[in-house]
């Protein structure tokens, strides 16, 4: 789906971006590679980090700076579309273009140029910096913006 294509390739230069204004990524990735922002911690750090603002999108100087953007920058408007309340959840959340929350960022935090990515299930390094993908019920709905 192309506004899934989008809006993933937005999210690694805002990934690339963050990093090359501050010489790191998010605080959020501290001690991992990967996060998804379908767990409540991630999708409070990740929007604050990126937006400056928290999930209801107040202006959140302190969230931003405790994401690690102590500038509090906007790298990213987060637009309407992107967020919606999943049945049986009690927050909003991001989601791509088919309503999925599973969206992985993933990070190669040392520099080596490698990431590890669930490839047909199995962990598998590639090169790359910056990836993000979705894990979706139906593999017809899933996007990743790795290409081998």
């Amino acid at each position: 789906m192309p506004r899934t294509r989008i809006q993933f390739e937005s999210y690694v230069a805002v990934l690339e971006a963050f990093n090359q204004e501050y010489g790191r990524y998010p605080a959020f990735f501290q001690g991992r590679e990967s996060v998804n922002l379908a767990e409540l911690p991630d999708i409070k750090s990740y929007v604050a980090a990126f937006s400056g603002d928290s999930i209801d999108g107040v202006r959140n100087h302190n969230a931003a700076r405790a994401a690690g953007n102590r500038k509090c920058i906007t790298f990213y408007s987060f637009p309407e579309h992107e967020w919606q309340t999943p049945k049986g959840w009690d927050y909003p959340t991001i989601v791509d273009g088919f309503g999925n929350p599973n969206i992985v960022l993933v990070v190669d935090q040392n520099g080596d140029g490698k990431i590890t990515l669930p490839i047909d299930g199995v962990p598998t390094e590639v090169n790359g910096r910056v990836v993000v993908y979705s894990i979706a019920d139906d593999p017809k709905q899933a996007f990743s913006t790795y290409r081998p």
